[in-house]
C-alpha cells in the first residue's frame, strides 16, 4: 500500500508545493518563507503534519516544502543552510554535526506490530526463533531485546528486510516466521490472512520512541521566533483536534486539498487508519516531552545509534524545547 500511495503522489506533492507559494500575510510583511524539507513524497501518514502546516499557512505563515530522496539528503539541506526546518528522527546527525541542529516538535512516534505465523502463540513461542526488522542495529531491534528481555527468552539470529511491505510478501510466500510491520501493512495482511498470522503484544507507551520530530539549526530556531512560534501552535492545535476525533482527518484533507491525486481506496480508508493510528499512539497529541526524549536517547543508546550510555546523553544536546514551551502555553496544553 506505501508503494502504491507514493506512486500516486507526484502530482499531488507539485499541487501542494504550488499552492504553499500562494500570497499570505508574512509575504505581504516582507517576511522569508520558512522552507521546510520532507524526506518523501507526503503520503497517508503525513497528513497529521500536512493538516496542521496547511492551517499554519491560513494564519499568515509563509512556507515552502522541497521534496527530497531520503532522510540524509533532507538533513543535509538543513545542515547547508538550505532549508530552514525538516521532519525527521537525525539524532546520529546531530551528534555528529558541527553546527547545532536541534529536534523542537515530535510529530510522530515508532509504533509497529510483531505479525507472527498462527502457530506462534506467544512471545514464549519465540525463544530461539529469528525476528525480521527493517535494518541492522535500528530502534526496532533494540526495543524487541526490551521485549525478549522482559519475557525470558532469546531471540534467534536477526533478519534484515528494508520496506513493511517487502516482509508482508516474506511472510505471506513462508520465507521467514515473525516481522515487525507498520500499522498500515499489519492490517492488510491481518485483513487478507486472518488465519494464517497473529499480532503479540509490543512494547508499552512509554517505551515507544520518536518516528519523526521537526528540526531545525538552533540559530534559526532563535532568530525566527515568531513563525516557529505559529507553526507550533497551530499543529498543536491540529493534533489537538485530531486526537480528539481521528476521523476528521478525511475532512482536513478535502478542506486543504491535501494528496489530491490519492487512490480512491486509500481515500475510503483514511478515517478509519486515524482512527486506529491514534488510538494505538503512532501519532503525538502534545508535540513531544523531555520525557519522550529521554525515552529515546535510551532506546537509540542501547542500538548503537547513539554513542555513550543513556547517563551521559543529554536531552539538551538534541532538543530545544522552548519554543514548544512557549506554544503549549498559548494552546493550553
Amino acid at each position: 500500500m506505501h508503494l502504491i500511495a507514493k506512486s500516486a503522489l507526484v502530482a499531488g506533492a507539485t499541487a501542494l508545493a504550488a499552492a504553499s507559494l500562494a500570497p499570505t500575510v508574512a509575504q505581504a510583511q516582507d517576511a522569508e518563507p520558512i522552507h521546510v524539507a520532507l524526506a518523501d513524497l507526503p503520503e497517508v501518514e503525513t497528513l497529521f503534519f500536512l493538516v496542521g502546516l496547511a492551517r499554519a499557512g491560513e494564519k499568515g505563515l509563509d512556507y515552502e516544502l522541497t521534496f527530497f530522496n531520503g532522510e540524509e539528503l533532507a538533513i543535509q539541506a538543513i545542515l547547508a543552510d538550505q532549508a530552514d526546518v525538516g521532519l525527521g528522527s537525525p539524532y546520529a546527525v546531530i551528534q555528529n554535526a558541527s553546527v547545532p541542529v536541534r529536534l523542537f516538535q515530535q510529530t510522530s512516534r515508532i509504533i509497529f506490530f510483531p505479525v507472527v505465523s498462527a502457530e506462534i502463540e506467544s512471545w514464549q513461542d519465540m525463544d530461539g526463533k529469528s525476528m525480521t526488522y527493517h535494518s541492522r542495529g535500528g530502534p526496532l531491534e533494540a526495543l524487541a531485546s526490551i521485549v525478549a528481555e522482559r519475557e525470558g527468552i532469546t531471540l534467534g539470529t536477526p533478519n534484515y528486510v528494508p520496506g513493511s511491505e517487502n516482509r508482508v510478501v516474506a511472510l505471506t510466500q513462508g520465507h521467514i516466521d515473525a516481522a515487525l510491520i507498520d500499522l498500515l501493512n499489519k492490517n492488510m495482511i491481518m485483513e487478507e490472512h486472518p488465519d494464517e498470522f497473529r499480532v503479540l503484544s509490543w512494547v508499552g507507551p512509554d517505551e515507544v520512541v520518536t518516528d519523526e520530530a521537526l528540526f531545525a539549526r538552533q540559530d534559526w530556531l532563535q532568530e525566527n521566533e515568531d513563525q516557529v512560534g505559529l507553526l507550533l501552535e497551530e499543529l498543536l492545535r491540529s493534533a489537538k483536534e485530531i486526537c480528539a476525533n481521528p476521523a476528521m482527518i478525511a475532512e482536513e484533507r478535502e478542506k486543504y486539498n491535501l494528496l489530491p491525486d490519492l487512490p480512491q481506496e486509500l481515500a475510503d480508508g483514511l478515517a478509519d487508519y486515524y482512527v486506529e493510528a491514534i488510538e494505538a499512539g503512532v501519532y503525538s497529541c502534545d508535540g513531544g516531552s523531555p520525557e519522550a526524549a529521554k525515552t529515546d536517547l535510551a532506546v537509540l543508546s542501547q542500538s548503537g545509534q547513539l554513542e555513550g550510555s543513556p547517563d551521559e546523553l543529554k536531552v539538551e544536546d538534541f532538543w530545544y524545547f522552548e519554543p514548544l514551551q512557549a506554544a503549549k502555553e498559548k494552546v493550553g496544553m
